[in-house]
């Protein structure tokens, strides 16, 4: 078979090469609109003595001014880069009138090469700071006793029921008070306070069982000295029973970090040797000491009920 080759014309040659070009080129604009990124905001600031905030971030584009606002305050942009945008307060609303708290920010920016042309993106803001923490106030004095009221008859006893299926953990939780920590003084040669040397911050009756036994104080400096302290676990009053913090320091009272949260974590069952099984349960006491005026603002302790406890 004999097949009969015959050259184009130049005009349909040109045609066909211009079709190539413009197919090149719809495809090339395709690529670079999909490869442009969303804009993102990384970090954004409150400059309180020039009433300015700065965003910081990546892609924010080169287009026309982003437009910000602040919960439903417009700001005035200032200034504006791909990476940061500076906006001012509006004299309307400037930044003394804004409440300590977290505002929403909310950003839209204008990126070349990207559909949809405009992209927004939000921020949560903080504005104002807490104080520092006042004195603590003075004691009250106790109220009276309420009168005892009458003694009711005794019901009916009823009849046993049936043994019901093992519920889920159960938690005991004593209420959270505060108290003055007694001074005791810490001898050079390593002294080691007994147990009657701590004042006693919370406790806690618990029925026969096994237990999970947090302790949490709050504890704060009251001196212009340095203060050393201790805080203990303890079951029947029987000294380092359950756990201990081992010795901590607090700064004097105003020097920041005068305050401290200890927590203690152990755990108890009936039939350890400090709490004999069968003899009504037993009491977990929250002790703490210190050689300086300290207080402790809240404690507690908490017992978690477990099925039980496997020693490894």
């Amino acid at each position: 078979m004999m097949i009969l080759a015959r050259s184009l014309p130049p005009g349909l040659v040109n045609l066909a090469l211009s079709r190539i070009l413009t197919l090149s080129s719809i495809v090339f604009v395709f690529a670079a609109v999909v490869c442009a990124q969303a804009p993102v905001i990384d970090a954004a600031s409150v400059n309180y003595g020039t009433s300015r905030l700065t965003i910081s971030g990546s892609n924010f584009g080169t287009g026309s001014s982003p437009t910000v606002s602040l919960g439903t305050v417009a700001m005035v942009v200032q200034s504006y880069s791909a990476t940061s945008v500076v906006a001012a307060f509006p004299s309307g609303s400037p930044l003394s009138s804004f409440a300590p708290g977290s505002y929403l920010l909310t950003a839209q920016f204008q990126v070349p090469g990207r559909s949809p042309t405009f992209a927004s993106e939000t921020f949560d803001v903080t504005l104002g700071t807490a104080g520092p923490q006042g004195p603590a106030g003075a004691t009250g004095s106790q109220g009276p006793t309420g009168a005892t009221g009458s003694r009711g008859p005794a019901g009916a006893t009823g009849s046993q029921g049936p043994q019901g299926s093992i519920g889920p953990s159960t938690v005991y939780y004593s209420a959270q008070k505060v108290y003055p920590v007694s001074e005791v003084v810490f001898t050079s040669n390593g002294y080691a306070p007994a147990t009657s040397d701590f004042t006693l911050i919370a406790k806690l009756q618990l029925p026969d069982g096994s237990y999970l036994i947090q302790g949490v104080a709050s504890m704060t400096n009251l001196s212009s000295n340095v203060l050393n302290g201790q805080c203990v676990l303890l079951i029947n009053e029987n000294p380092y029973s359950i756990a201990w913090t081992g010795y901590f320091t607090l700064p004097p009272y105003g020097d920041g970090g005068d305050t401290g949260v200890f927590n203690i974590l152990g755990t108890a069952y009936a039939g350890m040797g400090q709490w004999t099984a069968g003899v009504g349960g037993a009491e977990a006491e929250l002790k703490c000491i210190a050689d300086s005026v300290s207080q402790v603002q809240a404690s507690a302790i908490t017992a978690t009920l477990t099925g039980s406890l496997i020693a490894q």
